[in-house]
């Protein structure tokens, strides 16, 4: 049985700041939630998701799972995923800060 971090509908799991590096490996993501990103929010990260289920996580505003605010990068298994120019309504935001 995988390991499950669950925010219960009443906080984001992840924020994420300039400079990190994080590898979640074999986890759930499950019921997190926020104005931006409900599972994540990135600002300059890198992050890998290998094995790993997000599920049911949302933003009122914007993002639904992941938020990228300024320029990150989110790879899954071997794929690298750079943020923005993305925007993915539901799952994944993004937003240029001025």
């Amino acid at each position: 049985m995988r390991p499950t971090l669950d925010g219960e509908m009443r906080s984001r799991l992840f924020r994420l700041s300039a400079g990190a590096h994080v590898a979640l490996v074999n986890i759930n993501l499950i019921n997190g939630i926020d104005s931006y990103g409900g599972a994540m929010w990135m600002m300059g990260s890198t992050t890998s998701l290998v094995n790993t289920t997000i599920r049911n996580c949302s933003a009122t505003a914007d993002g639904g799972a992941l938020f990228f605010l300024t320029r990150a990068t989110l790879w899954r298994e071997q794929h690298a995923l750079h943020a923005p120019p993305l925007a993915m309504k539901g799952s994944v935001g993004s937003s240029t800060a001025s």
